[in-house]
């Protein structure tokens, strides 16, 4: 019998954090999924902005390791390594940060055990109040919302 895996969904950010540096947590978090320690969810929307954001001119010149060719190479294999979910039906209104929107519906579709994120507006989405919140929490009880540290602090076993 297989070990339990963590099925993730990154946060564009975290992306960018362990691209310009391999060697911090968001480093860290990249090297587990390309070991396959976990399970990487990726969709259409979610490549997009990857592609979009890591191809910004403003962040290619601000970080010397992220270029075209290294951008292409990372999403290829984040392709290959992934479980792709195609075209799911879900939607999810985050009004506080629309943008966030398709990293919940991908991690619903998925089935995620976590989203892994440096963004406080989906990080609230564990604690708050708000509607957003309440709903996020019905459709994924179990999925838990953390910084890529908390996540290798609580899954330390995957560094092993």
């Amino acid at each position: 019998m297989s070990a339990f895996k963590p099925k993730l969904v990154l946060d564009t950010n975290v992306l960018l954090r362990g691209l310009a540096n391999m060697d911090s947590t968001a480093g860290r978090i990249l090297l587990v999924c390309d070991n396959r320690n976990v399970v990487l969810l990726l969709n259409k929307e979610v490549l997009a902005e990857y592609r979009i954001v890591l191809g910004n001119p403003l962040v290619t010149q601000r970080h010397s390791a992220i270029t075209p060719e290294a951008v292409e190479l990372v999403l290829r294999r984040l392709r290959y390594i992934c479980d792709y979910q195609s075209d799911p039906q879900i939607h999810f209104r985050f009004d506080r940060d629309p943008r966030d929107e398709k990293f919940i519906e991908l991690a619903i579709a998925g089935e995620a055990s976590h989203i892994i994120s440096g963004d406080s507006d989906l990080i609230s989405l564990t604690k708050s109040h708000t509607d957003a919140a309440k709903r996020f929490r019905q459709r994924l009880p179990n999925t838990k919302i953390l910084h890529p540290g908390a996540f290798l602090w609580e899954q330390e076993s995957l560094l092993k």
